[in-house]
């Protein structure tokens, strides 16, 4: 008999606490860090130097993802477009952030490896009109040279924010650039604007809750 009124009180024990304890293990973490923090998107042909060629102009897309500490990594897709000359491919790069309320200046660093492309005149030829002599001009003989090209990059970029999740990007970048098709022509500066969508800010104003940025102080040191 004692034996089983022990068996009931632990069954009724177990009845009480099980469900805590899966409950307990079954909810989420209070503070999760999103894989994609950001996804930027920018124009950068701003000041930059005019093509004299048809070809796309200089531009930068950047999927993010920003640690507890602030440490953002960066994988995107760089090309910098010049007057005859362009370099295009991966970019991978490392940022941190100094904020001030709505404004975020992101300091970073970048590398590229990709391909790189020139457009090299031959030798062409003086021409005129030979009826009225009222014409003439040179035409040229270009020759596409194409290679490969690994590349080195400092930014300075700034974000403010307009929306819940939305923010206006610009930046400042400076690139080196290797390889012997682009000997003539390695350093540029592009400088450019765009927008940063947040994915998890976005969620999170959709929802109803507060957003990262208008989060307790207490609430960010946790994560």
């Amino acid at each position: 008999m004692q034996r089983s009124r022990l068996a009931a009180v632990g069954l009724l024990t177990a009845s009480v606490l099980l469900p805590s304890a899966i409950q307990a293990q079954e909810r989420p973490a209070a503070h999760t860090v999103p894989i994609f923090a950001a996804i930027t998107g920018e124009w950068l042909q701003v000041g930059g130097e005019a093509l004299n060629r048809n070809a796309s102009q200089s531009f930068a897309l950047v999927i993010a993802h920003d640690r507890p500490n602030g440490l953002r990594f960066e994988l995107g897709y760089l090309r910098a477009a010049r007057a005859v000359t362009n370099a295009e491919g991966l970019t991978a790069g490392l940022s941190l952030p100094v904020r001030a309320g709505r404004l975020t200046i992101r300091p970073g660093l970048s590398m590229l490896v990709g391909a790189a492309e020139a457009g090299v005149d031959r030798g062409g030829y003086n021409w005129a009109d030979s009826a009225t002599q009222t014409q003439s001009g040179y035409q040229g003989r270009p020759l596409d040279a194409n290679g490969t090209t690994v590349g080195a990059g400092l930014s300075a970029g700034v974000e403010v924010r307009l929306l819940a999740g939305i923010s206006l990007a610009a930046s400042v970048r400076q690139w080196l650039f290797s390889g012997t098709v682009l000997r003539s022509d390695r350093a540029t500066t592009l400088v450019g604007f765009g927008l940063s969508v947040h994915p998890n800010d976005v969620v999170r104003a959709l929802r109803g809750r507060p957003t990262d940025v208008e989060q307790p102080a207490s609430s960010a040191e946790g994560m």
